[in-house]
């Protein structure tokens, strides 16, 4: 199985480094995109091993961008940028990067730092991510992107409220920000409203909850956000 990595850039020269460095390894293949629209077609369609950002593209924040990946996936990500300043640097790594290359950067370098994050990496870590969540009485099937109550019962999710309950569920009990929320519900340049996120747990609610008025399994975090109880 071949690692794939993601290279978002706009420079055509730094995708084309990018793309040697890591076909020197010849169980690696990558995908060069020059844009965050590109980017979320990619991560759509196919299954990604490792992320390489460039914090400064044309169409949307870089930033924003990797908090909206780190919100669905815990791919790991290398971000590129010319930014040097240290407030650059705890904003990336808040976030939860996994590393930090400052441009213009030593090719050998990257090269490293790439076989560094792929030397972590699972050959059964795409089935994993892809197997089913269990909470409560519920399966939630991420490849099929389908739940099922105990009895055996279809349960309909829309593709958002679907995209919530499942990024939930692979982080039971861990609190969500509404930030965190609203980036996982983002698509490309689409900004859903903050309300949007209380909409969707409600609608969620009706739909798993014996009472939603009371709620068993999507608890609210006053002040902050909502998490899932198993």
């Amino acid at each position: 199985m071949k690692h794939h990595i993601l290279v978002v850039d706009d420079d055509e020269m730094i995708q084309a480094m990018v793309s040697f460095l890591a076909k020197e390894n010849p169980n690696v293949r990558t995908t060069q995109v020059g844009s965050g629209m590109e980017m979320h077609a990619v991560l759509k369609s196919d299954s990604v091993d490792l992320l390489v950002l460039d914090l400064g593209l044309p169409d949307e924040d870089g930033l924003a961008l990797a908090r909206q990946v780190r919100a669905r996936s815990n791919i790991p990500i290398i971000v590129l940028t010319g930014d040097h300043t240290k407030e650059s640097l705890i904003a990336a790594l808040e976030i939860g990067v996994n590393d930090f290359v400052r441009k213009p950067f030593d090719p050998y370098e990257l090269q490293l730092r790439i076989k560094n994050q792929l030397r972590h990496f699972k050959p059964d870590a795409r089935k994993q991510v892809q197997k089913s969540l269990q909470f409560g009485p519920y399966t939630i099937d991420t490849a099929a992107r389908t739940l099922r109550s105990e009895p055996g019962t279809d349960i309909h999710l829309t593709p958002t409220e679907f995209s919530i309950l499942s990024a939930l569920a692979q982080r039971p009990d861990i609190a969500f920000s509404r930030n965190q929320m609203l980036d996982i519900i983002s698509r490309g340049d689409e900004a859903p409203s903050d309300r949007a996120v209380d909409v969707y747990i409600a609608q969620l609610r009706q739909k798993i909850e014996d009472n939603p008025r009371r709620p068993q399994f999507i608890k609210a975090v006053r002040g902050f956000g909502y998490k899932l109880v198993k």
